[in-house]
């Protein structure tokens, strides 16, 4: 495993706001710990570690700390990076020393290479279910990357973690894991667009026309007896009580046959004289 070689410095304690007029300064802070090792704070140029940090493997290669320990270095690996929310910058930096005859656990990146058959001459897609495998080994023999060569896949076809020729590490993945695949693309079929039949509401003034019209007759036949009865009970008053002109016609006969009675009677009572 390829090694590379860092300076850095021992970062003094100092009052609140140190860490700031460091970065300032053009350093990055940082903190050195380990196994036997005691854990301590310190500093480096940010130059000097951005150049180093340019290749991304340098997360799986060991480097050798110089500046700690006189001149002997001391192996550790990148643990953990810290990045300012805003502008995504590098603020702070962890090294974890690591011993060379001990297994350490880590994460190597898994790198594709070459345009798959299923792709360039069936229209397929490639899927990485991958991206990451998580291993531990010593650290002479930590892989950098891994790099699959796909060219060769159909629309099917998946390499899995199994197919790795990784020798000299410990896989924490099951073997049937799925690093990446070529899969037919998805066709959304177009369906015709369905007309949907909203059914005509009945005419509303057609039925108030409806209801008006069965209204007024039910009003008529209402009426209509009413009047008969009407005129019937004013017939039967009609019958019942004489006329204004007959009244007087039969009082002027009733007061005159009074009268010729009378002259009967007198008449009857002369004679008996």
């Amino acid at each position: 495993m390829e090694s590379l070689v860092l300076k850095i410095e021992r970062k003094e304690k100092g009052p609140k706001g140190t860490v700031k007029r460091l970065r300032k300064a053009g350093f990055l802070p940082g903190v050195f710990y380990g196994k036997g090792q005691e854990s301590q704070a310190i500093r480096l140029p940010l130059k000097e570690f951005k150049k180093l940090y340019k290749d991304r493997s340098v997360l799986n290669k060991i480097i050798q700390i110089a500046g700690l320990k006189g001149d002997i270095p001391l192996p550790a690996i990148i643990k953990e990076l810290q990045r300012d929310a805003v502008s995504g910058e590098i603020i702070h930096v962890d090294f974890q020393y690591v011993s060379e005859n001990k297994e350490i656990k880590l994460y190597i990146p898994v790198s594709l290479t070459g345009l798959p058959i299923g792709v360039k001459e069936q229209g397929g897609i490639v899927q990485q279910q991958l991206r990451q495998v998580h291993i531990s080994s010593l650290p002479k023999n930590i892989p950098q990357k891994i790099v699959i060569d796909i060219s060769a896949l159909k629309i099917g076809n998946a390499i899995f973690l199994k197919d790795l020729k990784l020798t000299d590490v410990h896989v924490f993945h099951n073997p049937e894991t799925v690093i990446v695949s070529v899969v037919a693309p998805r066709t959304i079929e177009e369906k015709p667009a369905e007309t949907v039949e909203t059914p005509l509401e009945p005419e509303r003034i057609g039925e108030k026309k409806e209801e008006g019209e069965e209204k007024a007759a039910e009003g008529k036949e209402a009426k209509a007896p009413e009047g008969k009865e009407g005129k019937a009970e004013k017939g039967k008053s009609a019958e019942g009580k004489p006329a204004a002109g007959e009244a007087k016609a039969d009082k002027g006969k009733a007061e005159k046959g009074k009268v010729e009675k009378g002259k009967v009677e007198k008449g009857k009572s002369e004679k008996k004289k």
